[in-house]
């Protein structure tokens, strides 16, 4: 949307159906942080689309981090498994709600097998909704430790 100073032409673009708009001139860090918060959400939407059956959704870690999965998981507030495989290794880390409830990576449990999984920048990811576990671990995993950079901090 071009630069408009009116307040009406502003309101009118949203009474439309207008989502989404850039007003000029911007912040290349707002123009990043809105095209982010908008990627996200049509992940989300794409995510619960092909969710629904049960789908299984998979791709490769250098086109999306395990770190974007876990955001727009948590998000979105999804259950399901995201199995990890780099090499020879594999990781499942089993998600309810958006929070990680359960995590296995070869005989490590919990936020060990998370913050191992956490350090692959290759392979490959799988999503599967139809795919939970119904182990819980309880004192293993720490809910919230992983998003947003702090599990580096650990």
């Amino acid at each position: 949307m071009a630069s408009q100073k009116e307040i009406d032409e502003r309101l009118r673009s949203v009474v439309e159906g207008v989502e989404d708009f850039f007003v000029k001139p911007f912040f290349v860090r707002d123009f990043a942080r809105n095209s982010r918060r908008i990627t996200a959400r049509l992940l989300q939407q794409k995510m619960e689309k092909m969710g629904a059956g049960g789908a299984t959704i998979k791709g490769s870690l250098s086109e999306l981090s395990i770190i974007d999965w876990m955001q727009s998981l948590e998000q979105g507030r999804k259950s399901c498994t995201l199995i990890l495989r780099s090499g020879k290794e594999e990781c499942r880390l089993h998600f309810t709600e958006g929070q990680v409830t359960h995590a296995t990576c070869g005989s490590l449990v919990g936020d060990k097998a998370v913050f191992r999984a956490l350090t692959w920048l290759d392979g490959e990811w799988q999503l599967g909704f139809s795919k939970t576990s119904t182990e819980a671990d309880d004192h293993d995993v720490n809910p919230r430790p992983y998003v947003g950079g702090s599990a580096s901090a650990r």
